[in-house]
């Protein structure tokens, strides 16, 4: 029957092959851009099963192919993040054999399942998408800047107030009302501005 032929195991092979074709096909600057998606896994398919047609390994149809991409792409973007986190937190001295130990036994206690991808890891870790250091953190808030880093990217011209600000000044206000080199005054608040009134 040919439903449990498509349903046997992908090898360590075809799941290499799958994935280098995959990231071939995507990124080729000449055919990667604005192809249908339909089109993207007919050459994937066609990359795959010409490498395979040597093999004792039947060609696998497109739609096992996306179904074990995306199988692929899920567990390896998990891990990642599981990478990252660990990367986050690690003490001073680990190597990056600790980090991935570490990285598996959290990906199993998250996920329930052992972590059985090395073969791919190697291939996907320094796509951009799949980077640890891409990976979105518990608490991470993006665009976030800090008061420090706004008050560096800030360098007022104290010669000339600019053209493009016409409320700000480049000068320094005195706002000290006891200034005795007769600066400017502090405006009064409303509530002192109703009782001179009232008066």
């Amino acid at each position: 029957m040919t439903s449990s032929k498509r349903g046997v195991a992908f090898s360590i092979e075809e799941d290499e092959l799958l994935v280098t074709a995959y990231l071939d096909v995507s990124q080729n600057p000449i055919i990667g851009l604005n192809q249908s998606r339909n089109t993207l896994w007919s050459r994937v398919a066609a990359t795959c099963n010409e490498q395979l047609t040597g093999n004792s390994t039947e060609p696998r149809t497109t739609k096992a192919l996306q179904c074990r991409w995306f199988n692929i792409n899920k567990i390896v973007l998990n891990f990642s993040s599981c990478v990252s986190q660990v990367e986050h937190s690690r003490p001073s001295g680990a190597s990056e054999k600790d980090i991935l130990d570490r990285a598996k036994a959290l990906f199993k206690q998250s996920s329930g399942s052992a972590w059985r991808l090395d073969h791919i890891w190697q291939l996907l870790k320094d796509q951009e998408k799949f980077r640890p250091s891409n990976a979105v953190l518990p608490n991470f808030v993006p665009n976030h800047r800090n008061i420090d880093s706004s008050q560096s990217d800030y360098s007022p011209n104290t010669e000339s107030p600019t053209t493009d600000s016409p409320g700000l000044s480049g000068f320094a206000i005195n706002l000290d009302e006891d200034s005795p080199s007769g600066g400017l005054k502090r405006p009064i608040g409303i509530k002192k501005a109703k009782g001179k009134k009232k008066s």
